[in-house]
């Protein structure tokens, strides 16, 4: 019967849906039907009680896929079976089954370990895709954590040295002496990972090279001194 207010009928109750019975769909050499029939099909739910095993459940969904996905007169293949227009509750099992189409774990372990592993599946890929770029700078955070310890105070000394090849007057040495010794012992107690001890002994090197030309700034009478030796003791060796 060919309903030409198909689609009102579907407005005014819902539990109806409009379908069409294409032309020729039953035969084609015959055109039958001779052209489209609007019809109205009610909808057909699958009802089992609350206290249904959900491995049951399960087994009814996939049956009820295998017998009716495929095409039809008046519908299209993947059409049902479907969650639409239910009155009653989803189940929780169906709801991941149309939502996952199902898994094959269910086809080759028990069901309890089956519906274990679905549900981590669940949890773990997400966290997954957070975790592995996490997994992927974690080393440049460990090192940068580590060098920012003693970073710092390779500035604070190089501003020093900078101070000192610009020719600071000799009065101001006493307060770049004060400087270097709040580096070196701000970097005595730098606590970092074995891996980085070798970047806080050069460290500890460079401060002593600074200190060496802030002594020589201080005393350069000494150096002088230490000169002249070292030019005398050049000539005894030349003469014997």
């Amino acid at each position: 019967m060919n309903f030409s207010q198909a689609e009102a009928y579907t407005r005014l109750f819902p539990d109806l849906s409009h379908v069409i019975l294409p032309r020729g769909v039953i035969n084609l050499s015959k055109k039958i039907p001779p052209s489209d029939i609007h019809l109205l099909s009610p909808t057909t739910n699958l009802i089992v009680r609350k206290s249904l095993h959900p491995a049951l459940v399960y087994l009814l969904l996939k049956a009820s896929v295998e017998i009716h996905s495929g095409a039809g007169w008046v519908n299209k293949a993947g059409e049902f079976p479907s969650l639409n227009k239910q009155d009653d509750p989803i189940s929780e099992q169906a709801q991941r089954f149309h939502k996952s189409g199902g898994s094959l774990l269910y086809d080759y372990l028990p069901f309890w370990a089956a519906t274990f592993i679905d549900r981590m599946l669940l949890i773990l890929i997400p966290l997954g895709i957070v975790i592995i770029p996490l997994i992927g700078i974690m080393p440049w955070i460990y090192t940068s954590r580590n060098r920012s310890k003693y970073y710092h105070w390779y500035h604070e000394l190089r501003n020093v040295e900078k101070e000192l090849t610009e020719g600071m007057p000799s009065e101001n040495v006493r307060a770049l002496q004060s400087r270097l010794e709040h580096i070196e012992e701000a970097v005595g107690r730098i606590r970092v990972s074995v891996a980085f001890y070798d970047e806080v002994f050069t460290l500890e090197e460079h401060i002593q090279m600074v200190r060496q030309k802030l002594i020589h700034l201080n005393h350069p009478a000494s150096k002088k001194s230490d000169d002249f030796k070292h030019e005398s003791s050049a000539a005894i060796e030349q003469k014997d």
